[in-house]
């Protein structure tokens, strides 16, 4: 059962990247590639997938060249990337797109076949998953283990941020520790407003966010997968990772949205943050329903 705990937060540095920022995602401790690494992004679709696409050939994926494979993405989009840092190919099938994968966004499609086709991605792979629910079924149906998984959050984050900036006339990046909590409940009961605690501002403690955008959801899903590859310096991120015992969430049973820090290719989770009861009530109320999904 989820339970408020005692206070204890360490001092932070900015974390968030939202909408205009997001797009800028700062590529903090990449360490050179001895090869050029392969992404796999599976069923994302066209608006999400087009947005993603040209956000990589943009900005790039991290500190040098990188392969990537879709599927679920028309053609015409994929013919249409032109970077030097980036080479787009369009596969027929999810198991060619994740063939030697080092990295995969699953964003849709059928989720049993996708993972049962990461038998042919690299042994390593970090796999990025649209929500809990889709994280545990690609898990069960891969057999990687619970390093390998998590499920993508930060869009609720970044929603939130601008929420907070929107409402403070601030700007986005002046908005720092939102939290997103089991399947999205975001908490601003952590965030900085230029530097003041938002509370004190007048914010509220469990902001309310609409849904995602297609750019929003596609800088989220390469946000995610950057921090989790490459590191995030300490800074908070949102996840979805598999229960743990901490926060009483439980373990094994879910996946669950937590802060965590990442350090090239893992995650660590943010233990002893302090909740207060209404937090502690959604994030409860979180944890009975994805108890509930799991097992139907």
């Amino acid at each position: 059962r989820v339970r408020a705990r005692s206070a204890w937060l360490p001092s932070l540095r900015a974390m968030l990247r939202v909408p205009t920022a997001m797009l800028r995602t700062p590529m903090r401790r990449f360490a050179a590639a001895a090869a050029v690494p392969t992404l796999a992004i599976v069923g994302a679709g066209d608006a999400i997938g087009k947005a993603a696409l040209g956000l990589l050939a943009k900005n790039g994926f991290g500190p040098g060249k990188v392969n990537v494979n879709t599927f679920g993405i028309d053609k015409k989009i994929v013919g249409e990337v032109n970077s030097p840092s980036v080479s787009v190919t369009a596969a027929d099938s999810a198991a060619v797109a994740l063939t030697g994968a080092d990295y995969a966004i699953v964003l849709g499609g059928e989720l049993g076949a996708i993972g049962g086709a990461l038998k042919n991605a690299s042994p390593g792979v970090l796999v990025a998953c649209s929500s809990n629910s889709s994280a545990l079924k690609v898990m069960k149906a891969s057999g990687l283990g619970e390093k390998q998984i998590t499920a993508i959050m930060c869009h609720k984050e970044m929603l939130g941020a601008s929420a907070i900036a929107a409402a403070k006339n601030a700007d986005a990046s002046a908005v720092k520790n939102v939290i997103v909590w089991g399947n999205g409940a975001v908490d601003a009961s952590h965030a900085l407003v230029d530097g003041k605690w938002a509370l004190s501002l007048g914010v509220e403690q469990l902001p309310k966010v609409g849904e995602a955008s297609a750019e929003v959801n596609a800088a989220a899903a390469l946000r995610h997968m950057q921090s989790w590859a490459f590191g995030t310096d300490g800074d908070w991120i949102s996840m979805g990772v598999l229960g743990s015992t901490d926060y009483g969430i439980g373990r094994g049973k879910i996946f669950y949205s937590v802060p965590v820090v990442c350090d090239k290719g893992e995650f660590f989770r943010v233990g002893g943050v302090h909740l207060t009861a209404e937090v502690a009530k959604v994030m409860e109320a979180d944890r009975v329903a994805l108890l509930k999904e799991a097992s139907a």
